[in-house]
């Protein structure tokens, strides 16, 4: 099941499930890469623990160990995920087929606003613009690897990347064509990570003792939690992250924290997923259902809305992905063009 709300007046909150889904999309799967001692991103669905970084699983989870990440990405009018072969697949209303790389063996993709990046075995990473246009930055300026994990974000006034080396080093890159942004592309000096997430105005990640930080000025470097966390989501002016008890916490205007007010009780997030220029925040659950919150529109629940393993989120629509590898997107307009190819199953973990 998925279970969705409206962000809204507090007058108009439900604490009730409703038959309606939300849009968010991003993703992880297949040969895996480069080992990073465990934490957010492991493949096999376990949760890092906050004080040794070394994956755990509940046993109240046992249903849930496909869950992955990576497999999946939306962007901007478009999603893409990673075929059995670990090729990328894309589509979408905007997107641009002639773009998409004929290479195969990616283990993770991920997408913000017109940009697409994925990681090969080797570490290495691809990146492509999803138009017509001539590439921006993002896609020329990529430091050399190995990385485990590559983050974009997105706004108006600029394009950028980050991504993460198993040490827990970053290396940020951003597209001149859009504006100067050093405050987005410099993480804090001697820091390491073990999760990242790019917003359009900050970012932030989990560092390697389970605390947050965020650079980049921006709404969301204000009051961030203090805590050990596991996940973490920022979008264009929020950030949720996930407890190592694997509920969320949300900061940033006082309107979000229906996100965390309605979250489902007992049920644990095994993964969170926002859009970098806002409008969806959405969570799998250790039930295998999906949680998401918008803005303020609802979207219709997809037909097919059990054994989510991952989910990937836009601000027009989002994507997730079922225990069988099949793909189901969402949004609030007419399906049909979010919908994935016929057939498309994303690679195995």
């Amino acid at each position: 099941m998925i279970y969705a709300l409206r962000r809204g007046p507090w007058s108009a909150l439900s604490a009730v499930a409703l038959p309606l889904l939300f849009a968010a999309c991003s993703g992880d799967d297949g040969p895996k890469p480069p080992s990073d001692s465990g934490g957010p991103t492991d493949p096999d669905g376990s949760m890092p623990d906050p004080d040794t970084g070394t994956p755990t699983m509940d046993a109240s989870d046992a249903s849930f160990s496909g869950f992955s990440r990576g497999r999946i990405a939306c962007g901007t009018d478009f999603a893409c995920a990673l075929n059995e072969s670990g090729a990328p697949v894309c589509w979408g209303p905007r997107y641009n087929n002639t773009r998409t790389p004929t290479k195969t063996g990616f283990t993770s993709i991920a997408a913000g606003g017109e940009e697409v990046c994925a990681i090969d075995g080797a570490g290495g990473i691809t990146c492509w613009d999803s138009r017509s246009v001539s590439p921006g930055a993002v896609v020329r300026d990529i430091p050399k690897g190995p990385f485990v994990e590559v983050a974009i974000g997105s706004s108006m006034a600029a394009e950028y990347a980050c991504a993460r080396r198993a040490s827990g080093e970053l290396a940020c890159w951003r597209s001149a064509d859009l504006g100067q942004r050093p405050e987005l592309t410099t993480p804090p000096a001697g820091l390491t990570f073990n999760r990242i997430s790019l917003g359009a105005n900050a970012a932030c990640g989990i560092q390697m003792d389970g605390t947050l930080r965020c650079w980049g000025g921006g709404i969301v470097t204000m009051n961030v939690p203090t805590g050990m966390f596991t996940d973490l989501a920022v979008d264009q002016s929020i950030g949720c992250a996930i407890d190592a008890a694997g509920r969320p916490t949300c900061w940033g205007p006082t309107i979000m924290p229906v996100f965390v007010t309605n979250f489902p009780p007992v049920q644990k997030s095994m993964q969170i997923a926002g859009s970098s220029q806002g409008g969806l925040m959405c969570s799998v659950l250790s039930g295998g259902s999906s949680f998401c919150s918008e803005v303020a529109e609802a979207y219709p629940q997809p037909a097919n809305n059990g054994n989510v393993r991952e989910v990937a989120a836009a601000e027009t629509h989002m994507c997730i992905v079922h225990a069988d590898r099949s793909v189901e997107c969402q949004t609030k307009v007419a399906s049909g063009p979010y919908q994935p190819p016929d057939g498309l199953r994303v690679l195995m973990r």
